[in-house]
């Protein structure tokens, strides 16, 4: 399984490509959405996770992009977030179709549990 990360920071980024590739994940990661939307188009991921705030386009438009493109817009899409649960944009997570928002710092259970969630959804 492929999964796509876009995130400007390199701690996170890495620290999220290590965990996922511990338990046998291909990784591969973009910090903007302009390279973001190109590997996505070139390597078709199995899952995507995306930071919000990002240089250039911001995560909301990188899904918007991701789920206007029939090539791409069956792709599993979470937004990750250092924002709290109560925060306002959680409420809007329908709006946006995100397929699931994930709370910066990591708790890697958790983590590992929603990417297999994503990844294999119960019918």
């Amino acid at each position: 399984m492929k999964i796509l990360i876009i995130e400007d920071d390199p701690e996170i980024r890495e620290n999220l490509q290590e965990i996922l590739e511990l338990e046998n994940y291909a990784c591969i990661t973009a910090v903007n959405g302009e390279e973001a939307m190109a590997i996505a188009i070139q390597q078709l991921p199995n899952l995507i996770l995306c930071d919000i705030h990002l240089p250039g386009k911001n995560g909301f438009e990188i899904l918007a992009e991701i789920k206007s493109s029939p090539s791409l817009c069956r792709i599993p899409f979470a937004f990750l977030t250092s924002s709290p649960r109560n925060n306002p944009l959680f409420k809007s997570q329908d709006l946006y179709n995100a397929d699931a928002y994930l709370t910066k710092p990591f708790d890697v259970e958790y983590l590992l549990q929603e990417v297999a969630l994503l990844l294999h959804p119960k019918s």
